[in-house]
């Protein structure tokens, strides 16, 4: 009986236009382009430490990558990490975050929404559950050549009234972080 009640709290909260999903992100892994030197490195690696729900961050630059960790319970700021890049000179090649989810959520929604900040899978029948790596798609983070061919498919979706609408792509890669 109590496992059935579940099953239709879990439906309901899933079928809701918006549901908030019982998720986090965990790491962020980041491209910037343009990064040649210790120097440019470290400036990137400072903007981005000052955020304040980074926990720690690695920048490399042999691979002109970093990895991000935020910190607990803190709302996330993809928007904030890219224009922090932005500010010290460079650009984001891309940002993609490791995102645990401890439920699916549904394909025949693909919004939720998690502390304040409103996403919407690309592709819309994408189906997340457990722990996958989400790539935000949208101009702030990737070179416009990358973005091109994405341009179409970000079609709002969800109904939200407030906040930014991140897209994000479910991407088959758990290697980096």
């Amino acid at each position: 009986m109590l496992g059935q009640v579940r099953s239709l709290l879990l439906f309901i909260l899933f079928t809701v236009i918006s549901a908030d999903v019982f998720a986090g992100f965990g790491q962020v892994l980041i491209g910037v382009n343009g990064l040649t030197c210790s120097q440019c490195t470290r400036n990137v690696e400072m903007r981005i430490r000052r955020l304040p729900f980074i926990a720690e961050v690695t920048m490399n630059l042999e691979q002109t990558n970093g990895v991000i960790i935020l910190k607990e319970g803190s709302a996330f700021d993809p928007s904030a990490i890219a224009k922090a890049v932005r500010d010290a000179g460079f650009s984001v090649r891309f940002l993609k975050a490791s995102y645990t989810v401890d439920a699916a959520v549904n394909n025949q929604e693909p919004c939720f929404k998690i502390k304040g900040n409103n996403y919407q899978l690309v592709p819309a029948d994408a189906v997340l559950q457990g722990q996958v790596m989400l790539q935000f798609i949208g101009p702030d983070f990737m070179p416009a050549a990358d973005f091109k061919p994405w341009k179409s498919q970000l079609v709002k979706r969800c109904q939200q009234k407030t906040g930014t609408v991140y897209f994000v792509n479910p991407v088959n890669e758990t290697t980096g972080l």
